[in-house]
């Protein structure tokens, strides 16, 4: 079963807060339409403390996106962490609200 998990990123930031993966897999996300960023990375944690960007097979995960798009991928390339935080390429003008796809497991 899927459910939804909020990512915000606050005015003028490019960092959300961080979702914890307990029990699930993120399998995607759902840009929102007031999202200006053309493209996104991510940021792992095994504590919730410290934060390390996520890369898969040495390069950066990081994904083009668009407004109003579900943007879907392989699981494996984000399953080592427990807390994960979405990074915007650029900053946003207005906080931003980006919901996280987990699959419980």
């Amino acid at each position: 079963m899927s459910r939804l998990e909020n990512w915000t990123i606050a005015s003028s930031g490019t960092t959300s807060n961080a979702i914890d993966t307990a029990h699930a897999d993120i399998i995607g996300f759902v840009m929102p339409g007031t999202f200006t960023g053309t493209s996104v990375t991510f940021l792992g944690s095994m504590d919730n403390s410290n934060f390390d960007t996520v890369s898969y097979e040495g390069t950066d995960l990081q994904f083009t996106v668009a407004a109003n798009k579900l943007v879907t991928f392989d699981i494996t390339k984000l399953m080592a962490p427990r807390y994960v935080k979405i990074v915007s390429g650029s900053s946003e003008a207005a906080e931003r609200v980006i919901q996280a796809v987990l699959r419980a497991f």
